[in-house]
């Protein structure tokens, strides 16, 4: 028997999921607060169809909340009137920073409370792709044997835990997220700037940040952080890096501050891999520490 899902929301996350869950597996409806938006994503799965909030969630076993962050704690109070009781649903969020306690008012009412985030990067061109990407699961077990079923018919891969979670993890979990996502997308710009700088025209440089970025992720797939490393950390030239924040300062200050910041993670890792000694890690720190160019 096909699980009855309903998605609300009309965004990036609500179109990846339309796109990704198996007509076969699921009877698939939308809501969103624009009809025509949860009309057009209907059009993108066979059997899909856009209903009104209430029409959708009488019949839902497993409602997915694909809104944003901040709106999650607002939608779940006002979806917590339009059933008498929510006992047997599945109420699922798709926020990575927020906690399952934002649906308190439908777990209140009987619902199976949870998260399923999805980690990558999200845009309405609908060019995200779940197969793949690692998920956060959390909440009750009866939720979590819900996300773990979309997971499986959409792709994602649910990250392991070695221990419970706690309150604190999900602000570790979402900064995480941004650390692999958002500030990568930051830190690539920031060397495509310093190349435009350096006189290379702006979409050369661009393919060249993301060539240079895409070899050194596939070599610590392959190999491992420490059989990664390489340059001037590895060798322990300070005057070298001194360089490098000096001409990053004059042209981007952001730039230099990163790149301090990411050289001293660097060299702690150079440490733990055996490549270099705690000594001339020290050096290197006190050296950038004393840096008047950031």
């Amino acid at each position: 028997m096909k699980l009855r899902v309903t998605i609300v929301g009309a965004g990036a996350l609500a179109r990846a999921l339309v796109e990704a869950l198996p007509p076969a597996r699921v009877v698939l409806t939308i809501v969103a607060r624009r009809p025509a938006a949860a009309r057009r994503l209907a059009k993108l799965s066979r059997g899909a169809s856009a209903q009104d909030r209430g029409e959708a969630l009488r019949s839902a076993q497993v409602v997915l909340l694909a809104v944003d962050d901040r709106a999650i704690p607002a939608v779940a109070r006002e979806l917590a009137p339009l059933r008498r009781s929510w006992r047997g649903v599945v109420v699922l969020h798709a926020a990575g920073g927020v906690p399952v306690s934002a649906l308190a008012p439908l777990a209140r009412l009987g619902a199976s409370t949870g998260v399923l985030h999805p980690i990558l990067p999200l845009h309405r061109s609908g060019q995200a792709r779940l197969a793949g990407a690692p998920a956060r699961i959390a909440g009750s077990p009866k939720a979590k044997a819900a996300a773990k079923r979309l997971a499986a018919w959409t792709g994602l891969s649910p990250l392991p835990r070695r221990r419970a979670e706690r309150a604190t993890d999900v602000d570790l979990h979402h900064a995480a997220a941004a650390l692999c996502t958002g500030d990568v997308l930051a830190l690539l710009t920031l060397a495509e700037d310093a190349l435009y700088a350096s006189g290379v025209p702006r979409p050369a440089a661009r393919r060249a940040a993301l060539s240079a970025a895409a070899a050194t992720l596939d070599r610590i797939g392959r190999s491992g952080p420490g059989a990664t490393l390489s340059g001037p950390v590895v060798r322990g030239d300070l005057p070298r890096l001194l360089r490098h924040l000096g001409a990053l300062a004059a042209v981007h200050p952001q730039a230099a501050l990163a790149h301090r910041a990411l050289t001293l993670r660097l060299a702690d890792l150079a440490v733990e891999a055996g490549v270099l000694t705690r000594p001339a890690a020290a050096k290197l720190a006190r050296g950038l520490g004393r840096s008047s160019t950031v």
